[in-house]
C-alpha cells in the first residue's frame, strides 16, 4: 500500500510534507505509512485519497482478510472540472 500511495504522490506533484499539510498530518508521519511502517486506517486513506484527487472504492469484505489474500484497495480517478 504504502509504494501505491508513494506512486500516486508522485504523480500528483506533492512532497510529503504537502500532503501531510493537506491531510492534517506530519511529513515523518507520512513517510512511515509509504515505508510500510504504520497501519493505515479507512480514515486516513479517504483523507489521502481525496487530497491525491481519487475516490476510494472500499472492497466489500473485511479490510484485514483483502490484504491478507493480497487485494489491494482501490483507487479510481475522479473526473476534473
Amino acid at each position: 500500500m504504502g509504494e501505491y500511495l508513494r506512486a500516486r504522490r508522485i504523480e500528483a506533484g506533492l512532497s510529503q510534507r504537502e500532503l501531510a499539510e493537506r491531510i492534517n498530518s506530519t511529513q515523518p508521519a507520512i513517510a512511515r505509512l509509504e515505508a510500510g511502517g504504520v497501519a493505515v486506517g479507512m480514515a486516513t486513506l479517504e483523507r489521502i485519497a481525496d487530497a491525491l484527487g481519487y475516490d476510494l472504492e472500499t472492497v466489500m469484505v473485511d479490510r484485514t482478510t483483502a490484504l491478507r489474500k493480497g487485494v489491494p484497495m482501490q483507487f479510481k480517478a475522479r473526473p476534473r472540472g
